[in-house]
């Protein structure tokens, strides 16, 4: 992943101008929302918030792209060198961007019944995604986009990490049927081993050790949720915790060895040494996607609020303070936060 990659707040601010500023100033950290848009209506967008000015800029991608639309339901992110991956649900595409302009480069068209989830890049030229609804993981040329095979994992897959050449999908299932696998595959020949874990997994996570953090948020109504590490160079689980409350997303602070879990009504802090959950929250939980900037030392956090109007973006500090102020509305069903 480029980490020089720099948000333009205004489109028409150059290039080199704005790398300049970026390497003069240690402090600047780039942030875009993925918007979801209301379901079926292809009102997806890019929101982006510039840290050195606190100030949300909404419809990046109308902006960049004046004759397109981005599509139904914007599900998450992912930028690989200069380029920004947009995986959109509900079209059954993944839009290919300019990650600094936005503007559009190319569009991956999948076939019907195919619903992206979450991605990463793969062996050489490839782009791993997960599907919902379908039990193949997609192997995508990035720059013809055609579909170069599947793996076929056996359930609908969700999130995807990559640790010593190896990909960690997790297999949630759907109600009623969720399972408690992660699938291992390894990129050298594709072979795949199941590692058991707790029920509904869905959030993946890699440590600095390189442990495998899972998520797995359990049945709704049983306070069945629990935290799982792999051992990536052996593929065994190293440790388990049961997690009360409704826990639905978690964000890595590789350097304070700390998962911010969002257990529902609160934010807590569980220490990936000591493997133990700090009693107290540090923040109220309940959003739709949280993220850890490791450059500016944040926790970011965006609630869509009911569903219909613009979300929030919230910005606390890795202790719980919050640092802005409730006004910055990104769009409507912000559901993913890219950091650079």
């Amino acid at each position: 992943m480029k980490k020089s990659i720099i948000f333009l707040i205004v489109l028409s601010v150059a290039f080199n101008a704005c790398k300049k500023d970026r390497e003069s100033n240690s402090s600047y950290a780039d942030v875009y929302i993925i918007n979801q848009g209301i379901f079926g209506s292809s009102t997806a967008e890019i929101s982006g918030y510039n840290p050195d000015e606190e100030r949300v800029t909404n419809q990046l991608f109308r902006s960049a792209n004046p004759n397109a639309e981005l599509g139904d339901v914007a599900q998450s992110s992912y930028i690989i060198d200069d380029e920004l991956y947009v995986a959109v649900n509900n079209s059954h595409k993944i839009e290919v961007l300019d990650a600094v302009t936005l503007v559009r480069k190319r569009v991956i068209v999948l076939p019907e019944g195919n619903y992206p989830r979450y991605m990463v890049d793969g062996a050489e030229n490839e782009l791993v995604v997960t599907n919902l609804y379908n039990p193949n993981v997609l192997r995508i040329n990035r720059e013809t986009g055609e579909i170069v095979d599947s793996i076929k994992v056996g359930y609908d897959s969700e999130g995807i990490v990559k640790a010593n050449n190896q990909l960690y999908i997790t297999l949630p299932g759907s109600w009623p049927e969720y399972h408690n696998q992660v699938a291992v595959v390894d990129l050298s020949d594709y072979s795949i081993e199941y590692v058991n874990v707790g029920v509904n997994p869905t959030r993946v996570a890699v440590d600095n050790q390189q442990l495998v953090w899972v998520l797995c948020i359990g049945t709704w109504g049983a306070a069945n949720a629990s935290l799982y590490a792999i051992n990536s160079v052996t593929n065994e689980v190293v440790h388990s915790a049961s997690l009360s409350g409704s826990p639905a997303d978690f964000a890595l602070n590789v350097s304070a060895n700390e998962l911010y879990v969002d257990n529902g009504s609160k934010l807590q802090v569980y220490n990936v040494s000591s493997k133990s959950m700090k009693t107290d929250s540090i923040q109220r939980g309940g959003f739709y996607d949280i993220a850890y900037s490791a450059l500016e030392n944040k926790i970011y956090a965006v609630d869509p609020l009911d569903y219909t109007q613009n979300g929030l973006l919230f910005i606390y500090g890795t202790d719980g303070s919050k640092i802005n102020s409730d006004t910055l509305r990104v769009g409507v069903i912000p559901g993913y936060i890219q950091i650079q």
